[in-house]
């Protein structure tokens, strides 16, 4: 349901209520989160390169395993939850900030996240957590190089699910979804330099590396270690990409320090660079 949000302009979104099976693993095998959500969000009108926005929701968690009942500890017996119960509750209030400035030959974007639990319900979680990701491109000739840097840092109250997965399109290629590490902090830098080799089709090579910081056993049951997560990775490869007016569709090979090899297929709906 969306409606404008009067004199302001701003955009008041009520959130759906979200009951779903996510696929996200846990540390464990067969672990899974039923997560349930619903909440309100305010986004601000444009002003300049600027744009924001704040939401708040209530999020009901349920670890469960693959025949869909609630489990309260891992194969190893460490909890899955910071309440130790079968579920977690939480409020939180989210702000989201983001910046823009394109241009036929660079562009720079910076987004911001905050997230803070609030303690509005009985053993709700109470945390802070903050992601900021800033990406630059710089056009060189008929080449392209983008470069982008993200950080994150979660403090108070936490489950594991919660950690900073590293590793995995999106973050570190070479290696498996948060195959890197899982911890309270996080940092990826990426860097992709592009080569034009037809009319829709381009050719890059790329390399990605990210740690945890040596936080990850500050996270409950320090999964990523009995998990033997190294904490820190570094991926390279190259890609082919083909621009269509749908968006752009994405085949990348990637090996990792341990010369693993993955092949990962994409498509961005954004378009071609």
């Amino acid at each position: 349901m969306l409606t404008r949000g009067g004199n302001r302009g701003g955009l008041l979104r009520v959130l759906r209520c979200d009951a779903r099976i996510l696929q996200r693993a846990l540390g464990s095998r067969g672990i899974n989160l039923s997560r349930l959500s619903l909440g309100v969000e305010l986004n601000e009108p444009a002003t300049s390169n600027w744009t924001s926005g704040t939401s708040v929701k209530f999020e009901h968690i349920r670890p469960v395993n693959n025949d869909g009942r609630s489990i309260a500890r891992d194969h190893d017996g460490f909890p899955l939850t910071c309440s130790g119960n079968l579920h977690d509750n939480m409020i939180i209030l989210k702000q989201e900030s983001g910046y823009a400035d394109v241009n036929d030959n660079s562009f720079l974007k910076v987004n911001f996240q905050m997230e803070q639990g609030l303690p509005l319900v009985p053993k709700s979680l109470t945390f802070n957590r903050v992601k900021c990701a800033v990406s630059k491109g710089i056009k060189l000739g008929p080449t392209f190089l983008v470069t982008s840097l993200t950080g994150g840092s979660i403090v108070g109250d936490m489950a594991p699910y919660q950690a900073f997965a590293i590793g995995g399109l999106g973050s570190v290629r070479g290696y498996g979804e948060g195959a890197v590490g899982a911890g309270r902090l996080c940092l990826v830098a990426n860097c992709e330099y592009t080569v034009p080799l037809a009319k829709h089709l381009e050719g890059s090579i790329f390399m990605d590396c990210g740690s945890d910081l040596g936080s990850a056993r500050h996270v409950p049951g320090n999964p990523a270690l009995r998990q033997g997560k190294p904490g820190f990775g570094v991926g390279f490869g190259y890609g082919i990409h083909f621009n269509t007016d749908l968006g752009q569709i994405r085949v990348d090979y990637a090996m990792n320090a341990f010369s693993r090899k993955t092949i990962y297929f994409g498509i961005n709906s954004g378009g071609g660079s």
